[in-house]
């Protein structure tokens, strides 16, 4: 096995659950239960293993520090500022999943040991370079939120049109006229009102794609998978 004479650095991942609940973008952080910085909130993350590709890695650790697997991960950046890590010089790989609340049930493990949702604009002071992390990451949705598709995997199956726009508000974070909201995702996808009981009261009315939309909103949402 060929050896180098220059040093390398150590190669991590971090894993960023995101979920839209109640007005809030909110991610999951771990409570480091290890030094160095424990006690304080970081993201659910490690060293990858010799064997592993960075998504087995990130899969992994998601596993044993959160108690979540089976779902789809995408990259969304690389972090290696010189001084992110006491312990040597680092590279972190970022990968990021939208999630329903509900659906989820994570669970502290491993070197973890509290887990707890947080606004993910607005976070308790981070280990390492993980408020960085979560920065770049909210650039990044505000590029997904680009693609409407990409908005589904926060919203419920049924939506009324205020959730939307008040998922495009938070990320955007700046007021977006209904009406004109409205307008423009009416106008690009077929929306169509939700089938459920009548309620005995007025309420908002809810939607869902129509199954022509669907279609089109998962091929859109494969295609930016990969950018």
């Amino acid at each position: 096995m060929p050896t180098y004479k220059f040093p390398r650095p150590s190669v991590m991942v971090d894993i960023a659950l995101v979920a839209f609940d109640e007005g809030v973008l909110k991610t999951l952080l771990i409570r480091r239960a290890r030094p160095p910085f424990k006690g304080m909130w970081a993201t659910p993350g490690g060293y990858i293993e010799m064997g592993e590709t960075l998504l087995a890695s990130a899969e992994r650790e998601l596993k044993e520090e959160a108690g979540l697997w089976a779902l789809r991960l995408e990259m969304f950046g690389v972090f290696g500022d010189p001084g992110r890590d006491p312990r040597g010089r680092s590279v972190a790989v970022g990968y990021w999943t939208a999630v329903k609340m509900d659906k989820v049930k994570p669970r502290a493990g491993d070197d973890a040991g509290e887990v707890g949702w947080f606004d993910l604009l607005n976070p308790p002071p981070l280990a390492f370079d993980h408020n960085l992390i979560l920065k770049t990451l909210h650039e990044h949705l505000k590029l997904k939120l680009h693609w409407f598709s990409n908005a589904l995997k926060f919203l419920p199956r049924t939506f009324t049109l205020d959730q939307a726009c008040g998922l495009y508000e938070t990320v955007y974070r700046r007021k977006i006229g209904a009406a004109e909201f409205s307008r423009q995702i009416e106008s690009k996808y077929l929306l169509v009102p939700s089938r459920g009981a009548k309620p005995r009261t007025p309420a908002p009315a809810r939607f869902s794609l129509s199954e022509t939309a669907a279609k089109r909103a998962e091929q859109t949402r494969a295609a930016c998978v990969n950018l």
